[in-house]
C-alpha cells in the first residue's frame, strides 16, 4: 500500500472514531436513567434482594419491600428469596443477612398461602359509651412469674420412614390455632460445632416446616432463637421394617403460645 492509501485508511479511522464520539456524547447519549435493576447482572440483584431484605428486618413493612422488589421484575419473588437465603447460608454470609432474607421469603410464602383480607370487608366494632366507672383500690403487686419461652415443645417423635434417604431431624412450628409460623431460626449444637436453618424454606413441606442433616454417632441439641428451651440428646435412632435396619429421623413439634 502506498503512502497516500495509508494516510486515507488512518484518515478514516480517525474519522470514525470521531464521528463515533460525537454520536455517543451529543447526539444519542445514554441516560443513566435507562439503566434498570432487572437489567443489573444475577449477582447484583441478588445483593438488591438482601439490602431490601435488611430493611424489612427493621421495619417489618412488607409493602415496601415488595414494591422495591417489583423493580427486579421477578414474578417468583418467594422462591428467589428462598433460593437466596440458602445460598446466603452455603456460602457463609453474615447471620443478618442469611436471616432477614429467610424472614422476607417467609413473609412472601405466608402471604401466598393466607391472601390478607381486604380491608373494606372487615367490620369494626362499637362500643356504647358507658358510666365512668367508680375507682376501686389498687391490689398490691405480687411477684411476677418466670415467663414462659416463646416456644414450648409439644411433641418429640421418631420417625421411621423408609422414604427418607437420609436421617432428619425435622422441626415443626406452628400457633395456638395450628397455623405454621415461617422465619423461625433454628440452632443445632453438638460437640464439634453448631449449625442453624429456617423454617418456610421448604414450602412443599409446609410453611412451618425446616429440617437438619444428622450424622451417625453424633449426638445433637436443639433450641429456637428467642426460646430458653433446649431439645438435647438426639442421634440416629435404629428403625426395622421386616428384617432390615435403617436409619430414623426425629420430628419436633413446637407451639408458640
Amino acid at each position: 500500500m502506498t503512502r497516500i492509501g495509508w494516510f486515507f485508511l488512518i484518515l478514516g479511522i480517525s474519522l470514525g472514531v470521531i464521528f463515533g464520539l460525537y454520536y455517543a456524547w451529543e447526539i444519542e447519549p445514554i441516560d443513566p436513567k435507562d439503566a434498570v435493576p432487572k437489567d443489573l447482572p444475577g449477582q447484583i440483584q441478588d445483593e438488591i434482594r438482601t439490602l431490601i431484605a435488611i430493611a424489612f428486618a427493621n421495619t417489618g413493612d412488607l409493602n415496601r419491600a415488595e414494591r422495591r422488589l417489583e423493580l427486579l421484575s421477578d414474578p417468583a419473588n418467594a422462591e428467589s428469596l428462598r433460593s437466596l437465603a440458602q445460598q446466603h447460608l452455603a456460602d457463609g454470609r453474615p447471620e443478618e443477612d442469611v436471616r432477614s432474607v429467610a424472614k422476607l421469603a417467609a413473609a412472601f410464602a405466608t402471604q401466598e398461602a393466607y391472601p390478607s383480607t381486604p380491608s373494606s370487608s372487615l367490620k369494626t366494632a362499637t362500643s356504647t359509651p358507658s358510666q365512668t366507672p367508680t375507682p376501686t383500690i389498687t391490689p398490691a403487686p405480687t411477684e411476677t412469674a418466670t415467663p414462659l419461652p416463646n416456644y414450648q415443645l409439644q411433641s418429640k417423635d421418631v420417625v421411621c420412614d423408609p422414604d427418607l434417604t437420609v436421617p432428619l431431624i425435622q422441626v415443626l412450628i406452628v400457633d395456638d390455632f395450628g397455623n405454621p409460623i415461617a422465619g423461625v431460626e433454628v440452632i443445632v449444637r453438638w460437640d464439634e460445632g453448631q449449625d442453624h436453618f429456617f423454617t418456610g424454606l421448604k414450602p412443599e413441606m409446609g410453611l412451618g416446616y425446616g429440617d437438619f442433616t444428622m450424622s451417625e454417632g453424633v449426638s445433637y441439641s436443639v433450641a429456637l432463637s428467642g426460646s430458653s428451651e433446649t431439645i438435647t440428646e438426639l442421634s440416629v435412632e435404629e428403625c426395622m421394617e421386616g428384617e432390615t435396619e435403617y436409619p430414623g429421623s426425629w420430628l419436633l413439634t413446637f407451639v408458640k403460645p
